[in-house]
């Protein structure tokens, strides 16, 4: 399929953003959905190339999915599309600066799990930049996109022509995401405009430490402030925590946490907690952990997964010993998902001062609905017939109303992949391998979405 969007056919330089944010949804569950962008080749992979994230599509209402940087590895197993070694583990596998200051190329795929793919993208963008922008990496308008469809294994045909107008139009938001962009698929778990937990502080000299912090609320905003500094008798950093009690709501079935916050200092030893679970080998640590790191400057929403947290993790450092990745028994269970009874913001293994400023934390990606806005066209040549397997896909772009371009990947795969490739042209992308249609798409470094 090739689309024609304008002169630009670059990608923007998204080297200071730290995330990729996707706004899709999924008709139907399927648990296969991967992410890649980028041409780095490792010498001992075959066909592997860029760099690749899984992700899961918020079902039946738009939902906004955003996926750290730090989540991408160019070490990842062909056959199945799962990491073999991810970005945390191994620098030399994180993305580097190059491929961040231009892409060349976006492939969404459905890989490595039996099912049927329907999946609906509006938009695609990086977040978490330098000045609290977001760079839009595929605009929301098109112009005379022709689409070719290869449907099944007979090879019949369906050609489309969509042509979408408002080539200039812009969306609007503040910060990263419209601070009032919630719905039927959020359930928010404290608003400190109106706070309905009770907010207290917690440090290291209930264990020995001498960190010090405090947490008050004002003018709408929960303020963490103190210092973590170095245990004595472990010569290693404390923690402080901002602890949040009371009546927790049942998120059993939304995908993530959202927490609406900055920082006025850069500090790297952010940490979340919640839930009460207790490893009998594990003797003080309790709780499903895991880190983030908080916007400077300005307020932005940071989304962190469920299966991003885990119940094993270092209680000296905070670190995680087991990811829920590497063994489901850590992945945050049902009963305290219905019931997270106490949660917590940390300061934790990283010594410097924290001064974190909190607007509202919430569950969202919830199966009663979806997120908020902010994709257009690809390829949909990328299915691995190519490779010798069965899996057929197509992409196209439908107008739903006068404001909302959708891109739409469906197919029923196997155990495979179907994957779908944003292309700048003037790269030529992976012509030594001749897997995927080129696409032209443009976009605006500079604009603001």
């Amino acid at each position: 399929m090739t689309t024609r969007q304008g002169a630009s056919n670059a990608y923007p330089d998204v080297s200071a953003c730290t995330s990729l944010r996707l706004t899709l949804m999924a008709s139907e569950p399927y648990s296969g959905y991967r992410v890649s962008f980028g041409t780095i080749h490792l010498p001992e992979g075959r066909h592997a190339y860029g760099y690749k994230a899984d992700f899961d599509a918020p079902v039946g209402e738009y939902g906004e999915v955003v996926i750290p940087f730090t989540d991408f590895s160019a070490k990842w197993n062909e056959g199945t599309g799962d990491r073999m070694v991810s970005c945390r583990e191994k620098a030399e596998y994180c993305p580097d600066e190059d491929t961040l200051r231009d892409m060349e190329t976006i492939a969404i795929w459905g890989e490595g799990v039996e099912g049927s793919v329907r999946l609906s993208v509006k938009s695609i963008s990086a977040v978490g930049c330098s000045g609290g922008t977001s760079s839009p990496i595929l605009r929301d308008s098109v112009e005379n996109v022709e689409s070719t469809s290869i449907l099944n294994d007979t090879e019949e045909k369906m050609e489309s022509t969509s042509i979408l107008n408002d080539t200039e139009e812009k969306m609007e938001s503040s910060s990263i995401l419209n601070d009032n962009a919630a719905s039927a698929s959020e359930i928010s778990i404290e608003s400190f405009d109106n706070p309905s937990l009770e907010w207290r502080s917690m440090n290291d000299p209930v264990m020995g430490g001498e960190s010090t912090g405090t947490t008050h609320i004002e003018d709408g905003v929960g303020n963490f402030d103190g210092e973590v500094v170095d245990v004595p008798f472990l010569q290693s950093p404390g923690f402080i925590q901002m602890v949040g009690s009371g009546s927790y709501p049942d998120v059993s079935a939304c995908t993530s946490l959202r927490l609406n916050l900055m920082t006025t200092e850069d500090y790297r030893g952010y940490r979340i907690s919640f839930g009460t679970v207790h490893l009998p080998e594990m003797q003080y640590s309790r709780g499903y952990h895991a880190d983030f790191v908080a916007p400077v400057g300005e307020f932005e929403n940071v989304i962190i997964p469920f299966r991003d947290f885990s119940a094993k993790w270092d209680p000296g450092t905070g670190d995680q010993v087991v990811t829920c990745e590497e063994d489901s028994q850590y992945c945050p269970d049902e009963s305290t998902l219905r019931n997270m009874e106490t949660l917590k913001i940390w300061g934790e293994g990283v010594a410097g001062a924290v001064h974190l400023r909190v607007k509202s934390i919430s569950a969202v990606g919830c199966s009663s609905g979806g997120v908020a806005p902010s994709f257009v066209v690809i390829s949909d040549e990328g299915s691995d017939p190519v490779l010798g397997g069965r899996e057929s896909s197509m992409s196209s772009i439908a107008r739903k109303n006068s404001s909302d371009s959708l891109w739409e990947l469906g197919g029923l795969g196997f155990v495979g992949f179907a994957a779908l490739l944003a292309l700048a042209v003037s790269n030529h992308v992976r012509s030594r391998r001749n897997l995927y249609y080129e696409v032209e798409g443009s976009a605006s470094v500079n604009e603001v979405v």
